[in-house]
C-alpha cells in the first residue's frame, strides 16, 4: 500500500511537469514600461500610448493593443524587434475616467498584459471663434455726368414793320406875273381868284388831275395801334358786363334778405298775424331794393281801440 501511494504522488508530479507552463521555470513573454501621455486631457487631446513588449525564449509578438474601458487602441512597432521592442499607438478619447490596460498577442507561448495609469479626459473648450474681417469698403463709383442739353436758339423775333412815308407832296410851279400890269379883258369881268396862282397873298396848290383824291397810306404801325384799340375795347366791354352780372346778383340777394327779416320779424312772438300776401308794385320793388343792409328793429303796430 505505501508503495502504491508513493506511485500516484510521483505520477501527479510527473503530470504537473508536462502540464505545466514553460514560463514557470523561465520569465517568457512580458509587457513593461506601459504609459499615457497626457494622463489628464481635454478631448480635444490626442493620448499616445507605449509599452515595450520582451521575450525570453524570442518568440515575436503578433499584435500590442490597448484597452481603454470598451475602446481598443491599435499599437505598432516604433522601436526594436517584434520580440524586444517598443510599440505606441495614439487616439482621442470622450469625456470621463478610464482605466488603462495593455494586451500582447504572442505568436507562441503565454500572451502577457499589464495594467496602466488611469486616464481623465474633460470636455475641451468651445473655440475661440476667429474675428471677423471688416467688410472691405466698396468703392462708391463716381456719378454719372447728366448729359449737357444742346443749347435752345433763342427765337427770332419778327421784324418790325417800318412805317411806310407818306409821298412827298409835289411841288407846283407857281406863274411868274408878267412885268407889266395885268390888262383887263376886253369884256369888263375880273379875273376870278381861282384862275389866279395867287389866293389871297399864298400861293394856291392845284389838286392834282387825273383821278380821284387819295386817301391816307395806312402804314405798318397803324395796324398795330388799331389791333391794340380794339384789344383795349374789348376788355372794357368785358369789365362791364361782369360789373352789370355782379350788380344784379348783388341786388337779388339783398331782396331776399330782406323778404327773409320780415318774415322773421312776422314769426316773433307777439307780432300781429301775418296779412295775406298782396301782389307788390314794381315802386315797391325799387324801394326795397334801395334799403341799406342791415339790423331791422321791429316795433309792434299801436292797436287803436
Amino acid at each position: 500500500m505505501p508503495r502504491r501511494r508513493s506511485y500516484a504522488a510521483l505520477l501527479v508530479l510527473a503530470l504537473l511537469l508536462v502540464l505545466a507552463p514553460p514560463t514557470l521555470g523561465a520569465p517568457g513573454n512580458q509587457l513593461s514600461e506601459g504609459s499615457v501621455n497626457p494622463v489628464n486631457g481635454t478631448t480635444a487631446n490626442s493620448f499616445v500610448f507605449t509599452v515595450r513588449y520582451t521575450s525570453a525564449q524570442g518568440h515575436p509578438a503578433t499584435s500590442v493593443s490597448a484597452t481603454v474601458s470598451t475602446f481598443t487602441v491599435p499599437m505598432g512597432l516604433i522601436a526594436g524587434t517584434a520580440s524586444d521592442g517598443t510599440f505606441q499607438g495614439n487616439t482621442n478619447l470622450p469625456a470621463g475616467s478610464f482605466n488603462v490596460t495593455f494586451l500582447a498577442d504572442a505568436q507562441q507561448g503565454f500572451d502577457p498584459s499589464l495594467a496602466g495609469p488611469t486616464v481623465t479626459v474633460s470636455f475641451a473648450p468651445p473655440p475661440t471663434p476667429a474675428p471677423t474681417p471688416p467688410p472691405t469698403p466698396v468703392p462708391t463709383p463716381p456719378p454719372t455726368p447728366l448729359p449737357t442739353p444742346p443749347p435752345t436758339p433763342a427765337p427770332t423775333p419778327p421784324p418790325t414793320p417800318v412805317p411806310t412815308p407818306p409821298p412827298a407832296p409835289v411841288a407846283t410851279p407857281v406863274a411868274t406875273p408878267a412885268a407889266s400890269a395885268p390888262s383887263s379883258p376886253a369884256d369888263g369881268t375880273t379875273p376870278s381868284p381861282g384862275s389866279s396862282g395867287f389866293i389871297g397873298g399864298v400861293v394856291e396848290t392845284p389838286p392834282p388831275t387825273g383821278g380821284l383824291d387819295p386817301g391816307p397810306v395806312v402804314g405798318g404801325g397803324d395796324v398795330e395801334s388799331q389791333l391794340w384799340t380794339l384789344l383795349i375795347g374789348g376788355l372794357i366791354a368785358i369789365g362791364v358786363l361782369t360789373l352789370f352780372g355782379i350788380f344784379l346778383i348783388l341786388r337779388d340777394r339783398r331782396r331776399n334778405t330782406v323778404e327773409e327779416r320780415i318774415t322773421l320779424i312776422e314769426r316773433s312772438p307777439g307780432a300781429p298775424p301775418p296779412r295775406p300776401a298782396r301782389p307788390r308794385a314794381d315802386w315797391e320793388d325799387y324801394e326795397l331794393d334801395n334799403l341799406p343792409l342791415g339790423t331791422v328793429d321791429y316795433e309792434p303796430p299801436t292797436r287803436r281801440h
